[in-house]
């Protein structure tokens, strides 16, 4: 498990529409994202510089593989406990399924002078009554500037508006970063270790959303 942020919408291609809910992140409805009615990227956004956050649809195929481009050999290897050089096309359609219910992703993209970039990514996934496992990555280049924290708690609004009451985030033993990113968000749970990875339960009774 690696680390992402909240980020903006992709540049012009993304039309009017409205956001809704914790941080306005737009939302699916019938497999489509709700888009801002103004071009994310304006001179304001960029001199803000803080990567927004919506739901990845369906058609965002291409904003996956630019943020597995970003990763590098080693965070693909934490992020997905295994050495990949490359994602499958069964794998890459996995990532892609998403409803915005039981399977959901948050993207975050940085407004720059060429457009938005996605810089991270964080998802969920419905395991039963009230329980979703989460994963999170960053690309290498936005190491430690928030990302992650930025996305995850972002994650943990919409997890809570779900429905969902604990959430589990599986992480090799050797990633302490995300570990203590994860329990920096959310401080209520425990933790398993088993063959070298943790299972860490996140209870969303104490989560509270900062503002960013």
């Amino acid at each position: 498990m690696t680390v992402s942020t909240y980020p903006p919408v992709r540049a012009q291609a993304r039309a009017a529409g409205q956001s809704g809910g914790p941080g306005g992140i737009p939302r699916q409805r019938g497999g489509q994202a709700r888009r801002p009615a103004t071009s994310p990227c304006s001179r304001r956004a960029i001199r803000r510089a803080l990567p927004m956050v919506r739901e990845l649809t369906p058609d965002d195929g291409a904003i996956l593989d630019e943020l597995f481009a970003g990763l590098s050999e080693r965070s693909r290897y934490l992020r997905f406990h295994a050495p990949l050089h490359r994602l499958s096309e069964r794998f890459r359609a996995s990532l892609l399924d998403v409803d915005g219910q039981d399977r959901l992703a948050l993207v975050a993209e940085l407004c720059t002078s060429e457009g938005p970039r996605p810089v991270g990514m964080a998802r969920l996934s419905r395991t039963g009554p009230g329980t979703a496992e989460i994963a999170v990555e960053v690309v290498d280049e936005h190491h430690r500037r928030g990302v992650g924290r930025q996305l995850l708690t972002a994650l943990g609004a919409r997890a809570t508006e779900l429905g969902l009451t604990t959430l589990a985030a599986e992480i090799l033993a050797e990633n302490v970063a995300a570990q203590s990113l994860v329990r920096s968000v959310f401080p209520s749970g425990r933790t398993y270790r088993a063959d070298g990875v943790l299972t860490l339960t996140c209870s969303l009774t104490d989560f509270h959303p900062r503002a960013f």
